[in-house]
């Protein structure tokens, strides 16, 4: 045994120097285990429950009929899951070409995060158990090595994915309460600089826009400061809801926050959903067709029954979304070349607000007319919708 414990310890050393990339220790120590013992074909599998069974690394003559390392193939993971149920290698039938061998010898050891790892080595002729058994515990360091940087790259990308979230959450909500805080502004603008020449009828108007906006901030403001903190199931505040009532408080806010003509036809209705996040994106799509609409003709807010749903369609004369943004339109950033001053976030809140509600946002153009249809769901007053709020 001495004479050939110095060149497997010799292999052993110089493998665990890859620590920092251990897919390829690995592979050094099979390579120095098939120089050591003759086998012609050694490989090293993890086999963790819930996953397909994996192959990590091969060596020998016989490695170039495997697969490059990854999940095995089906026979492969059906031999390997009897490491599982401590029945391994006892009555396992090993596929091609493996099974080609007279002698197949096996290690396994535990993993912390639960599962095998497994050394499979095998020849023409027995291999000595003590060199598979030498070999094991590096390549048992490895594999947890391995493992470990697998899952700390799955923290990274969590941690990303969610400072991501946070930075979209932020954007769109300063995107979407520029809509109130310009309807405020405008409406106390003119109230200090015509205070005297304006009717009571109309002063008390402006003053329920400021009321309702600025009401309609501070929920917005509390509901995106409780976002993270709830549960991601809680429900809907699902209320009745007149749609027709919502699209005069729209057309009124949208008015005083950027001018315009607007033309409302919408039907009264006995629906039950979400009022504020209803009336969030139905302003969203009135302030955009405002924006890029042509100057002297009408907005047209329609609202109507279809199916089972609450059809909301706003329709502007304007030039519509370019053909290369179209498909993406509702993805957070997608800015259209046209609109240079887009933030690519007012679609996107929309999208996602009615998914919250259950819904779906649609975009055509048809005859000179640029239309952004809400479907909301036609529900009762005891049935849950269809999708969930998150962070309600």
């Amino acid at each position: 045994m001495s004479g050939e414990a110095h060149p497997i310890e010799d292999g052993i050393a110089l493998a665990l120097r890859a620590i920092r990339q251990p897919r390829s220790g690995v592979a050094a120590v099979l390579a120095t285990l098939v120089r050591a013992t003759g086998a012609d074909l050694a490989a090293v599998f993890t086999v963790v429950p819930g996953r397909r069974p994996a192959m990590i690394a091969s060596a020998g003559p016989g490695a170039v009929e495997l697969s490059h390392p990854g999940p095995a193939d089906e026979r492969m993971a059906s031999a390997l899951q009897g490491c599982l149920r401590d029945s391994f290698c006892t009555d396992t039938v090993f596929p091609d070409p493996w099974g080609r061998y007279a002698n197949i010898e096996h290690r396994t050891d535990r993993l912390p995060m639960g599962g095998v790892v497994v050394l499979l080595a095998a020849g023409e002729r027995p291999m000595g158990g003590d060199t598979l058994s030498l070999v094991m515990g590096p390549i048992d360091l490895l594999v947890h090595a391995m493992e470990s940087l697998s899952r700390q790259e799955a923290l990274d990308r969590e941690l990303l994915r969610s400072r991501q979230d946070q930075a979209l959450l932020a954007a769109g909500l300063q995107h979407d309460l520029r809509i109130p805080l310009t309807s405020i502004l405008g409406c106390a603008q003119t109230l200090r600089n015509r205070a005297e020449d304006i009717p009571t009828p109309q002063r008390e108007e402006l003053l329920d826009i400021i009321l309702s906006q600025a009401s309609r901030l501070t929920e917005m403001l509390s509901e995106s400061l409780d976002h993270h903190g709830a549960d991601p199931s809680a429900p809907l505040r699902l209320r009745p809801v007149d749609p027709a009532e919502v699209a005069q408080r729209v057309v009124r806010a949208a008015r005083a926050a950027r001018g315009g003509e607007i033309e409302l036809d919408v039907e009264p209705a006995g629906l039950v959903s979400d009022e504020r996040r209803l009336e969030r994106a139905l302003l969203n799509l009135v302030d955009n067709a405002l924006k890029y609409g042509p100057e002297g003709r009408p907005v047209h807010l329609v609202g109507h029954r279809s199916g089972e749903a609450y059809l909301l369609t706003v329709a502007d004369a304007g030039p519509g979304v370019s053909p290369e943004v179209a498909t993406a339109m509702f993805t957070p950033y997608v800015t259209d070349p046209g609109r240079p001053d887009g933030t690519g976030l007012g679609l996107h809140s929309v999208s996602h607000l009615m998914q919250e509600l259950g819904g779906r946002i649609s975009y055509s153009r048809k005859d000179g007319w640029t239309r952004f249809s809400l479907a909301v769901p036609l529900r009762s007053a005891g049935e849950a919708p269809d999708l969930r709020a998150v962070g309600e």
